[in-house]
């Protein structure tokens, strides 16, 4: 079924453009123009068919459309998500992780946003094991040889103080 929905809406979009062509009274027999004739002449229908494929004139609209294609804007909560992500990275980088708690840095993230960030609870959570996996210091394995998250690679002033 899934193929012959292709073909049939492949089909329909050449004829919805050939009638398109004549309609603009593009030059008849035109270079760019030839396809026309070419899939015009080779129609080979019963008239039933094709008065039943003139009435089908949305075909393509009829199926759902893709995921890619669903939305292109990032929606409010990932927005809000990549602030959180965003400001929460700088506070664990300004503190002595060692001195404080989770609660503390949720507090100060809210500050800092002046918003209430309950309903982020647990995405705050995850991202801070996130940023401080990242944190981790790299370990030496062999000189010059050492083994670090993505974090540590791309650290480039890390990078120079091990060599």
């Amino acid at each position: 079924m899934y193929i012959t929905e292709i073909i049939e809406s492949a089909l329909q979009t050449l004829h919805k453009v050939s009638a398109k062509a004549r309609e603009q009274n593009y030059f008849q027999g035109g270079m760019t123009h030839g396809w026309v004739d070419y899939y015009e002449n080779r129609i080979e229908s019963d008239r039933s068919c094709l008065n039943e494929w003139h009435a089908m004139d949305n075909l393509e609209s009829k199926r759902p459309p893709s995921p890619d294609s669903i939305r292109t804007k990032p929606t409010e909560r990932e927005e809000t998500e990549k602030v959180i992500r965003s400001t929460l990275k700088e506070i664990m980088m300004s503190v002595d992780l060692d001195e404080v708690t989770s609660k503390v840095i949720r507090s100060r993230l809210e500050e800092e946003l002046d918003m209430d960030l309950g309903e982020y609870k647990s995405f705050i959570d995850q991202e801070m094991l996130v940023i401080l996996g990242q944190m981790d210091a790299p370990t030496e394995i062999f000189d010059h040889v050492y083994l670090g998250s993505e974090w540590n690679a791309s650290n480039y002033e890390e990078l120079q103080k091990n060599g």
